[in-house]
């Protein structure tokens, strides 16, 4: 007796007849007949009445139903358990736009990338990504996480750092580092302060980086690192912002603006 056996005697069973079974089990009457009688030589039981019009159960054959769906319901339900436990962890494509400072983003990780049944990935590729954290470019899809103020680092040993204020006129001629990923590639007045750029970065690390060593200057958004070689400074008569947003799935946008509402939070004693 084996369990194919049983599915093909149960399928003639509920369908009736051997020509249905056969259909529904995409195999060959033959087949069936076969696996039919050879249970009943095993129990030495007749199984059906045989007819013109199809089959008819016997005692046995009912008992035997009976019987034949409990063992395979579970067998599937043992399957369905196992291929549970062994299925790989389900893979979640994460774009992080290079002028979004990935440690802003700790609690979108854990919101989205905690527990073994997830496999979070970071993706270069926008199209290819199930969540996209990207400055806000007016798309009706977007969903608003945060907005940040546009700031001027410099180097703690910079003359203008002594400053807590500055103007647009203090930075003609300065040296300037160009973000080469930022969506506001002009964002400074360039015809007034006429920089000098020393410089080109493609994510905020490599902006720290530059800047601390005094290479130059650079203007970014939310600057909010405890970098003690990097100063933040606003500039008057520059009041930018801008909006960083989440787009994609939608379960998965609701995870990351719950994640940073939980984070603006304050905590209850």
């Amino acid at each position: 007796m084996d369990l194919r056996s049983l599915r093909y005697f149960v399928a003639s069973f509920e369908e009736g007849s051997i020509s249905g079974a056969a259909r529904r089990c995409n195999v060959a009457q033959p087949s069936v007949s076969h696996a039919v009688q050879k249970l009943e030589a095993v129990l030495g039981a007749q199984l059906f009445q045989r007819s013109v019009t199809g089959l008819t159960p016997t005692p046995a054959g009912i008992a035997l139903a009976n019987r034949a769906r409990a063992i395979l319901a579970d067998v599937a339900g043992l399957k369905a358990s196992i291929s549970r436990k062994e299925a790989p962890a389900a893979i979640v494509r994460l774009f992080v736009h290079p002028t979004v400072a990935l440690r802003k983003l700790a609690r979108i990780f854990e919101a989205i990338g905690t527990g073994p049944e997830v496999d979070l990935r970071l993706v270069a590729d926008r199209g290819e990504a199930d969540l996209a954290i990207v400055p806000g470019e007016g798309d009706r899809r977007e969903q608003p996480l945060w907005a940040e103020r546009y700031e001027l680092l410099m180097a703690a040993t910079d003359p203008l750092a002594r400053r807590e204020r500055l103007r647009i006129a203090d930075l003609v001629g300065m040296r300037m580092i160009a973000r080469c990923a930022c969506e506001r590639p002009h964002i400074l007045p360039r015809d007034v302060i006429k920089p000098i750029i020393v410089a080109q970065a493609h994510d905020e690390e490599s902006v720290l980086a530059l800047v601390s060593a005094g290479i130059g200057l650079a203007v970014v958004p939310g600057y909010d690192s405890d970098t003690p070689e990097v100063v933040a400074r606003q500039v008057e008569e520059f009041a930018v912002e801008r909006w960083v947003v989440a787009i994609g799935n939608p379960a998965l946008v609701e995870r990351a603006r719950k994640a940073v509402r939980d984070a603006r939070r304050p905590l209850s004693l």
